[in-house]
């Protein structure tokens, strides 16, 4: 879409509503949701957005936070740190 319409698909981020599609035509971008992604539900997605304001200093202290959530299982982890959805983290080899 980027070559045809200039049009940037924006990759899902910790600390982002990325619950649903959002559209921003000023930076012609396109965000995408996790409920896109298999094995993500909308019970994952809106229990990330609640978490987004909590201060984590590792990574760690998310899991532990994650653990706690009914939503969460390791299968979802997992996904999530391969789509390098916790960047802010570190790398994906490294979480």
């Amino acid at each position: 879409m980027r070559r045809s319409f200039g049009i940037r698909i924006a990759p899902c981020q910790f600390r982002q509503d990325n619950r649903d599609f959002c559209v921003e035509p000023s930076v012609n971008t396109i965000s995408d949701a996790l409920t896109s992604v298999k094995h993500i539900s909308r019970r994952v997605a809106d229990a990330l957005y609640q978490m987004r304001g909590n201060t984590y200093d590792y990574f760690i202290d998310l899991l532990y936070d994650m653990e706690i959530q009914p939503a969460f299982d390791a299968q979802v982890v997992e996904i999530l740190i391969r789509l390098d959805y916790f960047r802010e983290f570190g790398k994906m080899g490294k979480l």
